[in-house]
């Protein structure tokens, strides 16, 4: 499963919703990534899965109660989470060309490191984000469906999250809100008509 962006793991995956799993966790502060992570893990015990994926428009509104978005209202998760180990190589699933590097340096939220393809066969962009500060493209690379991207990220490279890959596919209506992809808030606001602009991943992907 999703072979197409990671070539080289093998085992179960299951998808989670974390808002939903989380209000049983009252007590797991999720804004500290080793707290996070040990949870996370007892998830994948509890499904007999090694990975799990899930959180395209999931509402957020109880991880993230205390999180500085609360305070615009940003919720809605606007892309999918792979909670894969860090250091799991990532690839791009489908030919496109670098448009973008981010270089987040934000030790609590944030891109961390993070590349943005324009893919002309879907004719949207994508961002792959949370991944280690070496990359393998560099702006302007054509590359092809097999392209290694680079690797997942630790949380002192990643926004200070748990390791996981952040999938995002919007098309041009969307990225058109901003003058550059480091703008982009991975979240949006429940009403925001801009959601209905952005892509499940697992159908590109799985």
């Amino acid at each position: 499963m999703f072979k197409k962006i990671f070539k080289n793991i093998d085992g179960k995956w299951t998808e989670l919703n974390l808002n939903e799993e989380a209000r049983g966790f009252p007590e797991v502060d999720f804004s500290d990534p080793k707290k996070c992570n040990n949870w996370l893990q007892k998830l994948h015990k509890k499904y007999g899965a090694r990975y799990s994926y899930g959180g395209f428009l999931e509402d957020r509104s109880f991880i993230w109660k205390d999180h500085y978005n609360a305070k615009e209202g940003f919720f809605i998760h606007e892309g999918i989470d792979f909670n894969v180990p860090k250091g799991t190589e990532v690839f791009l699933f489908e030919e496109g060309k670098v448009v973008e590097i981010i270089r987040d340096t934000k030790m609590h939220g944030g891109w961390g490191n993070a590349v943005v393809f324009w893919i002309q066969k879907i004719k949207k962009y994508v961002i792959y984000a949370h991944l280690d500060r070496k990359l393998y493209v560099k702006l302007g690379d054509k590359c092809s469906k097999v392209t290694k991207i680079g690797t997942v990220g630790s949380p002192s490279q990643n926004g200070h999250y748990f390791p996981h890959l952040h999938l995002q596919i919007m098309d041009k209506k969307f990225a058109s809100q901003y003058k550059k992809f480091f703008d982009v808030e991975g979240y949006s606001k429940k009403n925001s008509q801009m959601l209905q602009h952005l892509y499940d991943p697992v159908k590109f992907v799985k």
